[in-house]
């Protein structure tokens, strides 16, 4: 746009030399005529028209100009355009050409976001641990007053902390059950450090789809274990791992809990088909 302006500013300064210049030669061929009128007119003669003048270099730019602008004007159609240009458009009554719009850009689609497998899963429903012979339904299970995590009402129900990664996404997953009831009897875990590495547990979603774990190994933790303990079992991962949580240890009256915690580690190993049998 600069250079544009300083263009334009350049055209309007020298305009005027141009004009003066051009209207010279016709001033000089009038006075002649004039005279030779008036040398006519005393003998009685007719008197001489003046003829047209033959336009400067820069006045015939100037007519050419004005008379493609009068050819616009006309109902004469416009030269072709390109095939992937806009057509030019002529106002026939007042003669002003309008120039082609200029072509709008396509946006680009948004980005789509990538499906969440879980959307449609619901929630985990059923844990299954043929090794153990556990098959229990899962709760879901948040946080005490304490910040602890809750514990299933059921005895021989597993509980899925719901506040954190749901079985099967990356992340670990943790599902916790009961050692043994209040009088004593074993719970839905009460065989869970019998466990060994490949043992197979399968985790059922509401929606039917069954997952596939397998055991890696086990360790055992202090009850009031924090820091970094708490991010190996509930923190995030680059893995799909799932956590199972029961008590092991003494019994501590004080704080009417166990000593210790058993947390069993497996790994996501994928889809696995419907147990049909067992349903």
């Amino acid at each position: 746009m600069p250079s544009t302006i300083t263009s334009l500013r350049a055209t309007l300064f020298l305009a005027p030399a141009l004009v003066l210049t051009a209207c010279q030669p016709a001033i000089s061929l009038l006075e002649m005529v004039a005279e030779r009128n008036n040398a006519l007119t005393a003998a009685g003669g007719e008197r001489e028209r003046p003829a047209p003048s033959k336009p400067a270099d820069d006045t015939a730019a100037l007519d050419t100009q004005e008379a493609e602008a009068v050819a616009l004007s006309t109902d004469k159609p416009l030269e072709e355009t390109a095939p992937d240009e806009p057509e030019a458009r002529v106002d026939a009554g007042s003669g002003v050409v309008y120039a082609a719009p200029l072509a709008t850009a396509t946006a680009a689609p948004p980005p789509t976001s990538t499906p969440d497998p879980f959307q449609e899963a619901g929630d985990p429903v059923r844990l299954e641990i043929p090794a153990i012979q556990v098959d229990a339904f899962i709760e879901l299970v948040g946080l005490t007053p304490q910040d602890a995590m809750d514990v299933p009402k059921g005895w021989m129900n597993a509980g899925w902390y719901h506040k954190g990664f749901r079985p099967g996404e990356a992340g670990n997953a943790v599902i916790a059950g009961h050692l043994d009831s209040s009088t004593g009897g074993p719970a839905v875990f009460w065989s869970l450090n019998q466990l060994a590495p490949g043992d197979e547990v399968f985790v059922t979603y509401s929606s039917g789809l069954r997952l596939q774990f397998q055991v890696e190994g086990n360790q055992v933790y202090d009850h009031d274990a924090e820091g970094p303990t708490i991010d190996t079992i509930f923190g995030s991962s680059q893995t799909a791992d799932l956590n199972l949580i029961t008590c092991k240890g003494a019994w501590d009256y004080g704080n009417a809990t166990y000593s210790e915690r058993l947390v069993v580690f497996t790994h996501l190993v994928g889809e696995a088909p419907v147990d049909t049998v067992s349903q």
